[in-house]
């Protein structure tokens, strides 16, 4: 499943995806759905599932991993600053970037806090000539989701 997101600058993109405090966006209700039928489906028919996400931002052309805890801020402007990671294709022609962090969740809280850690990563504008609307026009997150079933 993909969900994609484009509109102007500050038409609420961020709010209908990530939310508010006691109003999750379609991110934490999608996540919830799917723990709650890997629930209902352990219980039916003993089919166990895990569940993994990534969180990448693709700034200016480059691949940032926003859930990588070796780096505490990403900074697009220092080089050193960021773990460059690349676009590759395994040999059965899955497409994947190359040594993103992923982490095993179990729930809708776990999540949270990822999609916090990563969203405290996220750049933000340099200078005082950019707006935050030429930030949002080279900025663009994207969080992965890997569902595995295994029947008994």
């Amino acid at each position: 499943m993909h969900v994609f997101s484009r509109c102007v600058a500050f038409c609420g993109k961020t709010h209908t995806l990530i939310g508010a405090p006691g109003n999750p966006g379609v991110n934490l209700r999608t996540f919830e759905t799917i723990f709650n039928f890997a629930e209902q489906e352990a219980v039916d028919s003993g089919v166990r599932t895990e569940v993994s996400m990534s969180m990448l931002e693709v700034y200016n052309e480059q691949l940032h991993d926003l859930l990588d805890t070796t780096i505490k801020t990403v900074d697009a402007f220092n080089p050193d600053a960021v773990r460059t990671l690349e676009i590759r294709t395994s040999r059965s022609g899955a497409v994947y970037v190359d040594g993103l962090t992923e982490y095993g969740v179990k729930n809708v809280d776990e999540v949270s806090t990822l999609l916090s850690l990563g969203g405290k990563k996220r750049q933000t504008g340099h200078g005082s000539d950019q707006t935050p609307a030429d930030h949002n026009a080279r900025s663009h997150l994207l969080i992965s989701v890997k569902i595995q079933r295994t029947s008994p």
